[in-house]
């Protein structure tokens, strides 16, 4: 594990617990020397983003770390017409439901809302491959082939052999979503779930925001997700 690693893997780990953390607990959730991770631990307290309680001896984030990212939620964050209409789904729906946009290759989750006695199946901020999930599907409905193949090239420059995209079915795969307004990825991330997804252009920003749940569920009530998805998607566009 590298330097920046060890370093976003301490905050995600504090982030995970919501308390204090000591060497050793920290030391168990990233898997690497006590030495090293102290030494990590150390300039973090120099620069003033963790705290450490000496008689406790635990680490905790500082207020200068709480406030380093206090303009993001304003840039990149939904619009507060956007999560209405993403409760009014999962409401209609009993599903969850998540909003994500494009990050380079990846989708990152940008809010999610957990459904009806489903264990949440994301965290915000999570990222996964644009070309491996029905999310990324349908933001890649707003880009040109030409783009497309890019994003391939650059994600199988990174990937062993056996596990490349394949540029075609991709294609095809976002060509359906464009034509029918939405696109069904199942057993994808997690067996036995699936997700319908939806491509939302909202002023300044290509979202995607799908709902998921168990694959007989989904496949149950689709019709009952697509117009109720579809009926509060309308409404943004008034």
């Amino acid at each position: 594990m590298d330097a920046v690693n060890r370093v976003f893997g301490c905050l995600e780990a504090l982030d995970a617990a919501e308390r204090p953390l000591s060497l050793r607990e920290l030391q168990d959730e990233l898997d690497c020397p006590v030495s090293t991770l102290a030494m990590t631990l150390r300039t973090l307290v120099q620069l003033g983003y963790l705290h450490h309680d000496r008689s406790r001896r635990t680490y905790a984030p500082t207020v200068l770390l709480a406030d380093l990212g206090g303009w993001v939620a304003s840039r990149f964050a939904p619009g507060s017409n956007v999560i209405e209409a993403a409760t009014a789904i999962r409401n209609r729906t009993g599903g969850n439901v998540a909003i994500a946009h494009r990050n380079d290759l990846r989708l990152q989750y940008l809010h999610f809302i957990p459904g009806k006695d489903l264990e949440p199946a994301v965290r915000i901020g999570t990222t996964r491959q644009l070309c491996r999930s029905a999310m990324g599907w349908a933001l890649m409905s707003f880009l040109t082939p030409r783009a497309i193949h890019s994003i391939v090239r650059r994600t199988n420059a990174s990937l062993p052999s056996e596990d490349r995209v394949d540029a075609e079915p991709l294609l095809a795969l976002v060509e359906e979503c464009r034509e029918a307004g939405y696109v069904l990825g199942e057993n994808m991330h997690r067996a036995g779930y699936s997700v319908i997804a939806m491509p939302l252009k909202t002023p300044g920003m290509e979202l995607a925001i799908g709902v998921s749940g168990r694959a007989d569920q989904i496949k149950r009530t689709r019709e009952k997700i697509l117009d109720a998805m579809r009926g509060e998607l309308v409404k943004l566009e008034r």
